[in-house]
């Protein structure tokens, strides 16, 4: 919410100097800000992030308002006739039709919950007062509450549950939607049409209610958000520098916040805009990771620096922007790559670390096909690299420049061979993968060897089908030896049970039909089942790397043995 120390002196002090600067302080009604919000006078700077609070911290500021403590100050810039950022409204508010008059720095967070939560615009959550009587606090006053109900979307189209929309059912759980309490007319005349419906009609309860709730419609719109303001014509560096600095103070900025903040004063382009433009070209690219992320480290590594926050600080962003469409080039390359793979989402991913090198190094491999494969076949080697040794587990930045250093010219060129520290690296053998642990916990050895499995399609055992983004999310973690199987049978624990090689991913329906029977007795009801036979079945299994032989014998640890010698090889 801002400097604490520097909010904590607004009541007391009329101006603060920035830089150079003038800051003034001022109150404001909370009635006076969603008016211009919603005539548009109050709108947000482009760079600004987007909205971060959830349930628990819109729910923390409403009692807070209702509590009738202060929540700090929020900090404008004052526009003239031309404004120094582009802008956007808060979110669910209106474009408005009179002429902006400030931008909003800092409290955008608060200002948009309160707007949301009082205008009624979240689509997963409607917030209500509760009226039941509780425990007084000792001095004689009923405490009121803030309740946060969650909401979905319905078959038939309507949100639920049902009760929430329905005056006469809310009532009877003694809530009063937030919505009834808003600042201005609209509040005032939906408040008592709701109450008439509510009360079906009863006067007595209806003025009753009326007297009560509108004094909290009166308190909400008298709640004071004070804030600073930044005059008009205050330079742009001035303006960014005190965004940053007002803005890591509590609820931390992240380094794409800020570098967009800093993009927008060195480069007058917005990166939020660019980032939003990648989604809308490289869509599968969100499978793997933030794109934010992505971007800050593909574009350090293109200019030659660590991916990490010292490397962001030193972007030349006027040629990041100049190179943009490499950048591109190198997502549509590197998602294409990744998916001849078998890398198929972010969920499954053993390590996000070569995903920014990747796009690096595809956005400068050669067109011509002899060195295109040539450079596949190093970024191929570099990938799974990367996913079963420890190069990123420490120091990631560091080791992740070196490796691009290592790569750039054999990709570049189209070279057979290449030299970057990764590929110094041993890998796992036979008794490393046999003490894998289960993928779904975040075991990297234990994902690589799942996403090998996927190589081969991973065809479903039942039905046949083929391992895609689709339908890899819903599909679910397999024990190919049961453990009821191996605790009642083979006396074996769960924890030898749940290992990478006694996994395979199959559809919830598989999973429940197998259940804890044995392999052999499940194996033999899907080759009957199938209309294939046998064979089809064999090739089912051989698409997950699972030896046929190995797995009808019914001995657990030759199993083991020998599915970890295919992956070996």
């Amino acid at each position: 919410m801002g400097d604490p120390h520097l909010l904590a002196k607004v009541p007391q002090a009329k101006e603060a100097t920035v830089q150079g600067s003038s800051m003034q302080a001022s109150d404001r009604a909370l009635d006076a800000w969603f008016a211009r919000i919603s005539s548009g006078q109050v709108r947000l700077p482009r760079f600004q992030r987007f909205e971060a609070w959830g349930p628990r911290e819109v729910t923390d500021l409403l009692q807070t308002v209702i509590d009738g403590l202060p929540s700090g100050a929020a900090l404008v810039l004052e526009v003239g006739d031309l404004p120094p950022f582009s802008h956007r409204p808060l979110i669910s508010a209106p474009a408005g039709p009179e002429r902006l008059t400030e931008l909003l720095l800092d409290g955008q967070q608060r200002l948009t919950a309160l707007w949301r939560s009082l205008i009624d615009t979240y689509e997963d959550r409607t917030y209500f007062l509760d009226l039941s009587p509780e425990e007084g606090n000792g001095d004689g006053e009923k405490p009121y509450k803030i309740v946060p109900q969650h909401r979905y979307r319905r078959k038939d189209g309507q949100r639920g549950p049902l009760w929430a929309d329905d005056p006469v059912q809310t009532l009877e759980r003694d809530y009063v939607p937030m919505r009834l309490l808003r600042p201005g007319n609209e509040g005032e005349g939906d408040l008592k049409g709701w109450l008439k419906e509510a009360t079906v009609g009863d006067p007595t309860r209806q003025l009753e209610l009326y007297m009560l709730i509108n004094d909290f419609r009166q308190k909400i719109a008298r709640f004071n958000l004070p804030f600073l303001r930044l005059p008009v014509g205050t330079k742009k560096p001035v303006v960014l520098d005190v965004f940053v600095k007002m803005n890591t103070r509590s609820v931390k900025l992240t380094a794409f916040d800020i570098i967009v903040a800093e993009v927008e004063a060195e480069a007058g382009e917005s990166l939020h805009d660019l980032v939003a433009s990648l989604n809308g070209q490289v869509p599968s690219l969100a499978r793997y990771s933030d794109l934010s992320d992505l971007v800050l480290d593909a574009t350090a590594l293109l200019q030659d620096r660590a991916p990490n926050q010292a490397g962001y600080l030193g972007i030349d962003w006027s040629r990041a922007i100049k190179e943009w469409d490499l950048l591109v080039l190198g997502a549509e390359r590197a998602v294409a790559f990744l998916e001849q793979e078998r890398i198929l989402d972010e969920g499954r991913l053993p390590s996000r670390a070569p995903l920014a090198p990747l796009i690096a190094l595809w956005a400068q491999a050669p067109d011509a096909p002899d060195l295109l494969g040539n450079a596949r076949t190093l970024l191929k080697r570099y990938l799974w690299r990367s996913f079963f040794t420890d190069r990123y587990e420490k120091a990631a930045a560091t080791g992740t420049l070196q490796d691009y250093r290592g790569l750039l010219g054999p990709v570049r060129s189209g070279a057979k061979s290449a030299s970057p520290p990764i590929f110094g690296l041993g890998l796992p053998d036979a008794d490393e993968l046999l003490s894998t642990g289960w993928p779904r916990k975040r075991d990297r050895i234990a994902r690589a060897l799942l996403l090998l499995s996927f190589r081969g399609g991973a065809l479903d055992l039942a039905d046949g089908r083929e391992i895609t983004p689709g339908n890899v999310g819903k599909r679910e973690y397999h024990h190919l030896f049961p453990v009821a199987y191996l605790r009642n049978v083979l006396e074996i624990n769960e924890g030898e049970a749940s290992t990478a090689l006694n996994c395979a991913l199959v559809t919830w329906r598989t999973n429940r039909t197998i259940g804890a029977k044995d392999p052999v007795g499940y194996l033999r009801e899907r080759a009957e089942a199938s209309a294939l036979g046998e064979d089809a079945l064999r090739n089912r299994l051989a698409s997950h790397a699972i030896p046929f032989g190995a797995l009808t014998s019914g001995d657990y640890d030759e199993f083991r043995l020998r599915r970890a010698e295919v992956f070996e090889g």
